[in-house]
């Protein structure tokens, strides 16, 4: 409805991310809310009504909340102060981080069952240290490096099944728990090539290092993929299982 509407007077205003009166926003923070700010991004393109502004705040505040969450600020609070009658619109940004919150606890729990192998159970086997900072992106990355490991080690069918982050406000802690369905220990079976011009099956089955039976390892995929792709034989490698 926004885009359809007829500006004749676009609602301009400026903006300001700050910190609290008492505390400023380290730098780093303060560079990653401003990037993430749509409110500065179209400060150039006002938009056509004050409900539209509002929206747009709103949006900020969000998309706000979310990078101090990703940068382990879960208490964190975003209030806008709006001088609704100066022209331009003067909105100011307040933000108070809070805390830091540090990882507390991390398991991990396997279903059905314990998988063999040596895989993951605790933050140290992920690169993860109890008492650093519970950022977002560390927590991905480690539920990314489970499945990894997993696949690399027989269950290429691993899925996340349920994730627990629970953030224990009082104590600026942020406590994991992951259940992962590990899905059936997996074996290479036979190879079934398609899509072959001008190339011969036989010397695909001569670049594949493993026979049928050998625990399922997606480096190996990937490394066969590439090998592939670099002869400059094919358009295109998809390995399907």
């Amino acid at each position: 409805a926004d885009a359809d509407a007829v500006v004749t007077d676009p609602v301009r205003y400026t903006v300001d991310i700050e910190g609290s009166e008492a505390d400023a926003l380290p730098d780093g923070l303060k560079d990653q809310l401003e990037a993430a700010s749509n409110l500065i991004r179209l400060a150039d393109q006002p938009p056509a009504t004050r409900a539209a502004l509002g929206r747009r705040i709103q949006d900020d505040r969000d998309r706000l909340q979310g990078v101090l969450q990703s940068e382990g600020y879960y208490n964190g609070t975003i209030t806008p102060d709006i001088q609704a009658d100066k022209d331009p619109v003067v909105i100011d940004l307040k933000v108070d981080p809070g805390p830091t919150f540090l990882l507390s606890d991390y398991q991990i729990t396997y279903q059905p069952r314990d998988p063999e192998g040596d895989l993951p159970h605790q933050a140290e086997d992920l690169g993860l240290e109890l008492g650093q900072v519970a950022k977002a992106e560390d927590l991905i990355a480690a539920e990314a490096s489970v499945l990894q490991d997993l696949g690399q080690d027989g269950y290429p069918f691993a899925r996340v099944l349920q994730r627990r982050y629970l953030a224990n406000r009082e104590l600026a802690a942020l406590s994991a728990e992951l259940v992962i369905d590990t899905g059936p220990r997996s074996q290479f079976g036979q190879v079934d090539i398609k899509g072959l011009e001008g190339v011969e099956p036989s010397y695909i089955d001569r670049v594949i290092d493993w026979q049928p039976g050998e625990t399922y390892d997606t480096r190996r995929i990937e490394t066969l993929r590439r090998q592939l792709v670099s002869t400059g034989l094919f358009d295109s490698v998809s390995i399907l299982y």
